[in-house]
């Protein structure tokens, strides 16, 4: 991501500096045994330990959202059945 920031050096005067920010993550101190595994699933995969790492997080990240989302759904599926179980029987 590219970030605009203004510094006000002068009143008349405004100066744009330009940074990107990095969201590496750096791990350090993780089991070789582990680590190997990884690279195996990520090469059965066909993709990129960083790929693979990468939709690990993001799936942990959302997985509540998603919990929620399905239980929702599923609450809404259930009023539906009785619902049409009513119309049914009436």
């Amino acid at each position: 991501m590219l970030f605009l920031t203004l510094y006000p050096l002068n009143p008349n005067l405004v100066f744009y500096q330009k940074w990107e920010l990095n969201n590496g993550i750096f791990l350090r101190n993780i089991d070789p045994i582990a680590v190997k595994k990884f690279d195996e699933l990520a090469k059965k995969k066909s993709i990129s330990r960083k790929e693979l790492l990468k939709s690990v997080i993001e799936k942990v990240a959302y997985e509540s959202e998603r919990n929620e989302n399905e239980m929702r759904m599923e609450m809404i599926i259930s009023k539906n059945i009785l619902v049409m179980e009513e119309m049914i029987n009436s």
